[in-house]
This record gives C-alpha cells, sequence and structure tokens, in this order.
C-alpha cells in the first residue's frame, strides 16, 4: 500500500483523550529524527513511512496510557489535523 493509498482512506481524529500539538510534535519528531511541525504528515515527511508509524503509535500509547484500535491507528497520519 502506497503512503497516498492509505492516506486517501482515512478520516481525521483519533482520540477523546486531549493531546497537545506541541506533546504530538515532539513524539513524532523524537521517532522520526527529523524537522517536524504541525504541518508535517505523512505526504510531507521522507522518513514517516509504515514502520515508523508503527514506533509513533507505541509511543503514543504508552507516554499517554492510551489504547488505540485499527482505525485510530490508520488516522494518526498527519499532526494538526488529528487533535481535537
Amino acid at each position: 500500500m502506497l503512503k497516498t493509498d492509505y492516506i486517501s482512506s482515512s478520516k481525521i481524529g483519533f482520540t477523546n483523550k486531549e493531546i497537545s500539538i506541541k506533546d504530538l510534535t515532539k513524539l513524532v519528531k523524537e521517532e522520526l529524527k527529523e524537522h517536524i511541525d504541525e504541518n508535517s504528515s505523512m505526504l510531507n515527511t521522507s522518513n514517516w513511512d509504515s514502520l515508523s508509524h508503527l514506533g509513533i503509535i507505541v509511543k503514543l500509547s504508552n507516554k499517554h496510557k492510551i489504547e488505540l484500535d485499527a482505525t485510530s491507528i490508520r488516522e494518526l497520519y498527519k499532526i494538526c489535523n488529528n487533535l481535537k
């Protein structure tokens, strides 16, 4: 599956728990080891592939003590629009 296929089938929003843009950006930046800002996504970030995506999900789940279902995991493909 290509990034564009993955993203085109997704909706925005992944959890009812409040997570700041700053926290999410920092977490993704630590995982991807490249410049990340609130406009970053799988489409515009070269290191954000399927394997690093799983690393982001694991870190997010562990840090914030949340469980994400398969749909929620697929929906987290960009920084800003994932936050309520």
